[in-house]
């Protein structure tokens, strides 16, 4: 949602993510509709895979994926959008740290006459996972947002705060991914970011910039009620 503020009048965004999914079962969706396009109008891909992945194959067999094959599911999505959406700018997006004391309580909340008291995903294991797509990202030549890393430097003591049951995402966690995402857009997809009007922060009005997206329609104080078909020429051409 708060990409698709940002973005408003320029680009739809567009959520593709599969709660519960790991990079094993995600593979069996490229050849759909929705992960190629035929018009050539995706200009950016996030690919967000990991926290799954990462599970511990003693507690959470099902979900797990092992590291390598992991790397080589997530090329292989990275090879199919770059054939498939050609003008798209990609970004691999790491996956979050797990908060063991977060997560147990949810398990005791959720299982309460069967918790076992067991994690089925750790911290470390999901930096190994996280610190595999950052590695992956520099040999692909593509932008990353190491998550894992950067929500435990940005609130070294209470991180735990971006997690809503240790795994999850909570509002803040959202924000806070928002906040970095749209950083690392700026940083290596300059002519993707929306410049905001100096003087309100707003991101839809006429002081706002973005070099490679158009503004569907004119701003409201771009029109000149006298010569609508002038104001409007830039939509048809």
């Amino acid at each position: 949602m708060r990409l698709a503020d940002h973005y408003q009048r320029r680009a739809d965004v567009i959520n593709r993510g599969f709660s519960g999914y790991n990079t094993r079962w995600a593979l069996r969706l490229l050849d759909g509709p929705q992960l190629r396009d035929v018009a050539d109008r995706t200009v950016l891909v996030i690919i967000f895979f990991g926290a799954n992945d990462a599970s511990l194959p003693e507690h959470n067999l099902r979900q797990f994926v092992p590291l390598d094959e992991f790397v080589a599911n997530t090329r292989t999505i990275v090879e199919h959008l770059r054939a498939h959406c050609p003008s798209a700018a990609i970004i691999l997006m790491a996956p979050p740290p797990v908060d063991h004391k977060k997560r147990l309580a949810f398990q005791r909340q959720r299982y309460p006459n069967s918790a076992s008291g067991i994690l089925e995903r750790t911290n470390e294991n999901t930096g190994v996972y996280a610190e595999a797509v950052a590695d992956l990202a520099k040999e692909l030549g593509l932008p990353c947002v190491q998550l894992w890393e950067a929500m435990q430097a940005a609130a070294p003591n209470s991180w735990d705060s971006f997690l809503s049951d240790g795994l999850h995402l909570s509002a803040d966690g959202n924000e806070k991914v928002a906040e970095l995402l749209l950083a690392t857009i700026a940083e290596t997809y300059p002519k993707l970011a929306v410049k905001t009007d100096p003087t309100t922060g707003n991101v839809g009005n006429s002081a706002t910039r973005c070099a490679g997206l158009t503004p569907n329609g004119p701003f409201h104080d771009q029109i000149d009620t006298e010569d609508l078909a002038a104001s409007f020429r830039s939509m048809s051409t």
